[in-house]
């Protein structure tokens, strides 16, 4: 099975590239989606096929996701600053815009897309529980591009979800290394 690794130069998606790598008998061919040609992060040593790209380009996505059957997405947008919350929100939306469509062209059947805490709300008033997936985090509730940007692209993913393209989010609480 093809699979394509966005954001395979960086932390999490560089782990998940080497896990795939690494599993044995799984007969992955691991591809990996890079912005900084050279770049490898965690992958040294593996075997993966590079491919130059950006979310905010479609043609770059495309044909990185050629024949791949499965694309893992550990490269989403993260602003750093919340000067310009509506501009932050514009450009998670259109990346995101950008990987779904280029999935839909190249007949991708499965995206697990790595979101964020921040997509968590807090749980119902009066609750004794702790906040999980059944708690959405509130728009405009945080004053924060992060917050926003986040929300927004994993609300993009799971509605994008349909009977051809099946949408998997995974909501890491930390990541450490």
């Amino acid at each position: 099975m093809r699979i394509l690794v966005l954001g395979a130069s960086g932390f999490i998606g560089g782990h998940i590239a080497r896990a795939a790598s690494e599993a044995s008998g799984a007969g992955f061919e691991v591809h990996g989606l890079r912005r900084r040609p050279g770049s490898t992060g965690n992958t040294v040593g593996i075997d993966l096929t590079w491919h130059e790209g950006d979310l905010a380009d479609p043609e770059s996505l495309q044909a990185a996701m050629q024949d791949c059957e499965v694309i893992y997405h550990a490269a989403a947008y993260y602003p750093y600053a919340d000067r310009d919350v509506r501009a932050a929100v514009g450009k998670a939306r259109a990346e995101i815009e950008n990987v779904l469509a280029a999935a839909r062209r190249a007949g991708i059947r499965r995206l697990v897309y790595t979101s964020s805490l921040t997509t968590i709300g807090a749980p119902p008033p009066g609750s004794d529980r702790l906040a999980d997936e059944r708690d959405a985090y509130q728009p405009g509730s945080a004053p924060s591009a992060y917050y926003e940007a986040k929300w927004v692209m994993e609300r993009a993913m799971l509605d994008a979800a349909d009977g051809d393209l099946e949408v998997i989010a995974l909501v890491p609480t930390a990541v450490f290394g």
